[in-house]
């Protein structure tokens, strides 16, 4: 969207709106990268900014990526670059202060843009940073026609923008954290919830084929696993595994069903891991196995152990 002809300046009015939209979008908690489209609407719109660019700082990559816009039309795909680089960033910048460029034509770096910025109209740029915790996170950049347009209270408004949208993005994290917060706890009850019911079953089972059966059962119930079973070695050799109970989606396995564990097919599988490991394994795999169901045997439907993304297989110890 064209916006500015020069020195053209906003009431008050529109000031004022813009930051009310930019506080709402907050408010209702829009996510990246929709807050930072809804928030180059808003300055397009109320402000009759041109061009504005949103992009987040990669120290350890050296660029300046954009964010926002995502999707931009072929004609304008130099003004928008995907990346550019942090060398070309002014110092100052990076104190938390908003940086104009009165004349982009002769800042060092830019010639290949040159073309597009007389083919566009552009003249000038600004740069306002935005703060996350005390650090510059990323930037909000807006370019015009006529240096004139970007004047002390324009710039003074952007800078409070640029101060919501960080407050904006800090909350942002914070309800992230108290997420995965909430998600770890949930987490370790259910896994105290497991541990308790597993105890009880070792307690109360009359004899091995209970255990097991009821081992795999609560493991899905109760643990809200898929697919679980338990298998013991049939032979002195240790070579082979065989399926003595099982609990989950039906049909993927039946009891008998045998693994053999030197079978090359079957390397990087979790339950081979952990016989060879001693060891519990986690296995995260994308890739579906074919042939044979989890214990060796065929399959009557593909086997979810190997369509889930992680298969946790654990060893039990006993003594004759």
């Amino acid at each position: 969207m064209r916006g500015n002809t020069g020195a053209t300046a906003a009431t008050s009015e529109s000031y004022y709106a813009a930051l009310s939209e930019i506080g709402q979008l907050l408010v209702r908690a829009v996510e990246p990268p929709a807050l930072y489209e809804a928030i180059i609407e808003v300055l397009q719109r109320r402000l009759g900014a041109m061009l504005v660019m949103i992009g987040e700082a990669d120290h350890a990559a050296g660029w300046f990526l954009r964010l926002a816009p995502v999707t931009v039309a072929t004609d304008l795909q130099e003004i928008y670059p995907e990346r550019t680089p942090l060398s070309l960033v002014n110092p100052s910048f990076w104190l938390g202060e908003p940086h104009v460029e009165p004349d982009l034509r002769h800042v060092p770096g830019l010639a290949r843009l040159q073309a597009a910025y007389v083919r566009h109209d552009v003249v000038a740029a600004m740069a306002i940073p935005v703060m996350v915790f005390g650090e510059v996170r990323a930037g909000l950049v807006i370019r015009a026609s006529d240096p004139a347009y970007f004047s002390a209270r324009l710039t003074a408004l952007l800078q409070q923008a640029a101060a919501t949208i960080g407050l904006g993005l800090e909350a942002q994290s914070q309800r992230h954290q108290l997420q995965r917060a909430v998600q770890e706890e949930a987490r370790q009850r259910r896994a105290l919830r497991l541990l308790s019911e597993m105890i009880k079953v070792v307690t109360r089972s009359p004899d091995e084929t209970v255990l097991l059966a009821d081992s795999s059962d609560v493991a899905c119930r109760v643990g809200g696993y898929r697919f679980a079973w338990v298998g013991l070695l049939a032979d002195d050799a240790a070579t082979i595994l065989r399926l003595h109970a099982h609990a989950g989606l039906v049909g993927v396995a039946a009891p008998g069903d045998r693994m053999a564990l030197d079978d090359p097919d079957r390397v990087g599988d979790a339950a081979v891991g952990a016989l060879q490991e001693g060891e519990p394994v986690c296995v995260s795999t994308r890739r579906v196995r074919r042939g044979n169901g989890p214990c060796g045997a065929p399959r009557r439907r593909p086997a979810p152990c190997w369509h889930c993304r992680c298969a946790w297989t654990m060893l039990s110890w006993a003594c004759s």
